[in-house]
């Protein structure tokens, strides 16, 4: 049987990654280490933790023989490294596949949860003082996932093994969408500012929003647009196979945002970003956009990334809406990205930094000059001529709706 045991500063966000696990897995037991020495007073010494170990793997044992169960999830603060040790001996001991992952975070995303988190008898400012001063300790181990910019969600997914792509930028998240952030993304879908302009109804409650996460919005290369300041998500873009994106090495970009963030250039700093990883990293040839007539918000964003004008088409069918609409199409080739990257290098880039970010996050950093020069002469980007074709769609929402 599998057996996972997270370890992680007190605060980090163990316990929620560990609970999030046991529902999106059927069968996992959850176990969490505090209650497995809850004295009280609090006394946390080489016996007391010894005790602990022991129960850990007492109750691991006992689930390991239950035939409802298939998995089990251990959260709890290892700070020596001999209580770490012993679990994963004892645990082999049982027969258990066992694996231990090590959350982290920085220091200010660390003080927040604290703060959120104040119902915990343990979170008083002489216990944050001290996990603030555990962080590189826990930094050091192995199998470390940083969750500064991560949900709850995300984080269980990345122990799980979800290698799907999270970017970051000046001031944005760019990760997948959640079930959780279903009330936040319903805040912005419900105003009918946003999905009719661009095709689609606006969202008729919280558990509408659910399905439709569970649906287009979880697609692969959809992200939720994530605010650094809030860590919520106010909007959505992504690449996807539609109408326009006929060949393999094609893609049709679709974004929305919520009213409020408006104005504020962070659909074309999130549009940006996945158009880097669009040519960059799977080496796509075209991206295709387009927008309903009246949407003057979305034409602006198209021209700011480069886009160039293809054509127009008349009574387009907007099936979500019930009705046809004049729609308006443009291309950007990879070429076209490459040489605007090379004239506006500090606004674009051609290099996905990883190093020292165990959880996958991307931070673009600017290549130097000639290594610019050199991807732009590849994968010249031949634009695609002839009649557009019967059905050409505006631009959509992130994710089918």
């Amino acid at each position: 049987m599998k057996v996972i045991l997270i370890n992680g500063p007190m605060g980090v966000g163990k316990t929620a990654a560990g609970k999030r696990i046991a529902d999106m897995t059927p069968g996992t037991a959850f176990i969490d280490g505090d209650w497995c020495m809850d004295i009280h007073p609090f006394v946390g010494n080489r016996e007391t933790k010894a005790m602990a170990v022991d129960n850990i793997l007492h109750m691991a044992g006992n689930y390991m023989k239950c035939s409802e169960c298939r998995m089990v999830v251990a959260a709890w603060l290892m700070d020596d490294a001999w209580v770490l040790q012993s679990l994963l001996e004892g645990l082999a001991s049982l027969g258990a596949e066992t694996r231990s992952v090590t959350l982290i975070c920085d220091g200010e995303t660390l003080a927040r949860r604290w703060e959120n988190d104040r119902e915990c008898p343990w979170r008083t400012e002489k216990w944050l003082r001290v996990s603030l001063s555990s962080l590189p300790y826990f930094a050091s181990l192995g199998n470390v996932i940083d969750t500064t910019w991560l949900s709850p969600d995300r984080t269980a997914e990345m122990i799980l093994g979800d290698k799907r792509n999270v970017f970051e930028t000046e001031r944005l998240i760019l990760r997948p969408w959640h079930i959780s952030d279903a009330e936040e993304c319903y805040r912005y879908a419900k105003d009918p500012r946003v999905g009719p302009i661009a095709g689609w109804p606006v969202h008729t409650c919280v558990e509408n929003t659910r399905e439709i996460i569970r649906g287009g919005l979880s697609a692969e290369e959809t992200f939720a647009i994530v605010l650094k300041e809030t860590g919520l998500p106010v909007g959505s873009v992504g690449l996807h196979n539609n109408d326009l994106a006929e060949k393999e090495d094609e893609k049709e970009l679709g974004y929305w945002l919520g009213p409020p963030f408006w104005g504020r250039g962070i659909v074309p700093e999130a549009s940006g970003e996945v158009l880097s990883h669009a040519f960059e990293d799977l080496k796509l040839n075209r991206v295709w956009c387009g927008y309903y007539d009246g949407n003057e918000k979305s034409r602006r964003v198209q021209e700011k990334l480069g886009f160039k004008y293809r054509w127009t088409s008349e009574d387009v069918p907007v099936p979500q809406m019930g009705e046809t609409r004049k729609s308006h199409v443009s291309l950007l080739t990879r070429e076209e990205w490459l040489s605007k990257v090379r004239e506006t290098p500090e606004r674009f880039s051609l290099q996905a930094n990883t190093e020292n970010r165990p959880n996958g996050i991307k931070i673009r950093e600017q290549c130097p000059k000639k290594s610019r020069i050199k991807m732009q002469e590849v994968g010249e980007g031949k634009l695609k001529t002839g009649k557009p074709p019967k059905k050409s769609i505006a631009n959509k929402p992130a994710g089918k709706q």
